[in-house]
């Protein structure tokens, strides 16, 4: 079920590798590198956020894909996403970021992100291919 969702959000498009292979291994290894937050019973999953820490760092984590960011299902989306990063800061995470490319297939999580309280903090135009940008997303996680 998850993969449905998650091929739902990136069927295609040129950017399911990333997500697919973040899903697999979540499903696979259950590590801290590579996690799934489902919202939903098992048979009627409604949506999953895939994320986990940066290898080689400390305090700092990232988002690979909330799914789905449109539709019936959009608010189950932002209860997943609010799900991983409550998730992340209960272990001492500080900073999450987000790799989209600029591409009008990432709008609805884009929008999501934005609406949760990520910045922009940067881009590299046309990283991607040409008139595709690479923009990274953040958010940090403030102590309580």
């Amino acid at each position: 079920m998850a993969r449905a969702l998650v091929l739902a959000e990136v069927f295609g498009t040129p950017y399911s590798e990333t997500p697919l292979y973040a899903l697999e291994r979540a499903l696979a290894l259950g590590s801290q590198e590579y996690r799934i937050f489902k919202v939903g019973g098992a048979a009627e999953l409604e949506a999953v956020a895939l994320f986990g820490s940066v290898a080689g760092t400390v305090g700092t984590a990232r988002v690979f894909l909330i799914a789905p960011t449109t539709g019936d299902m959009r608010a189950s989306a932002a209860e997943a996403l609010a799900g991983a990063v409550g998730t992340l800061a209960r272990e001492g995470i500080r900073l999450v970021i987000a790799e989209l490319p600029d591409d009008p297939c990432f709008d609805g999580m884009r929008k999501l992100l934005l609406e949760f309280g990520f910045q922009e903090e940067s881009r590299v135009d046309d990283l991607i291919r040409d008139g595709v940008a690479l923009t990274f997303l953040r958010y940090e996680i403030r102590p309580q």
